[in-house]
């Protein structure tokens, strides 16, 4: 029980610290960032869709990119111009995957083996579950997707689920940023903590299912 408080406090401290960074650290002003976006004018959601296609292959923090989004179009097409751009650049990491094939990839790509392993079990689901908590990078799983045998109707439908919670929190994120009251960070922190609650319970369903794949071996 303690160690549970423990970690949300850190988390909610991490949060701060994060909102902190942007605002000050890297001397980031909402209204520069929302400028330039929408400096395309009625261009802008093209634009940053299509850069999203393109994130994966520099690995650009796909969080960071989030926030830029509810910055410049507010929590509620933020989040969609996300999740269409995010699963667009899913898609691009996917099929570069399958393209150049497992033996290019795996050497560039060490210790993905045991992650394969699961996805190909689990499938739909095990994709999903990864989405949903960050404990392995976005673009990462995309490639190990990619050259696994999951099929990609799964695969698809899995990112975009997963992807769902936390592209909501980094758009509302963004949003509380661009309005600069107090009261929306608090409730874009709220958000976080509720995310970062369905965390636990998702681990603690890879785990039962990581036993279960073992005992079935």
């Amino acid at each position: 029980m303690k160690k549970s408080i423990f970690k949300m406090m850190l988390f909610i401290v991490g949060i701060i610290l994060l909102f902190w960074i942007i605002k000050e650290g890297l001397n980031v002003r909402p209204e520069e960032m929302r400028g330039w976006i929408l400096s395309f004018g009625m261009y802008a959601p093209l634009i940053y869709v299509g850069l999203f296609f393109i994130r994966p292959l520099v690995f650009f923090p796909a969080s960071i990119y989030s926030i830029a989004g509810g910055l410049a179009f507010g929590a509620l097409m933020g989040t969609v111009y996300t999740l269409v751009g995010g699963l667009g650049g899913a898609m691009v990491a996917f099929f570069i995957s399958r393209k150049f094939g497992r033996n290019i990839l795996q050497r560039k790509l060490r210790g993905i083996e045991h992650l394969q392993h699961q996805i190909e079990q689990r499938g739909f689901y095990y994709v999903l579950l990864l989405r949903i908590i960050p404990i392995i990078n976005f673009d990462l799983l995309s490639y190990a997707c990619g050259v696994s045998r999951v099929r990609l109707k799964d695969y698809i439908l899995a990112t975009l689920l997963g992807m769902l919670p936390g592209t909501i929190a980094f758009n509302f994120l963004g949003a509380s940023f661009a309005k600069n009251n107090f009261t929306s960070i608090i409730a874009a922190c709220l958000i976080f903590i509720v995310l970062f609650g369905l965390m636990f319970v998702v681990r603690k369903k890879m785990k039962n299912m990581e036993r279960t794949s073992f005992k079935e071996e």
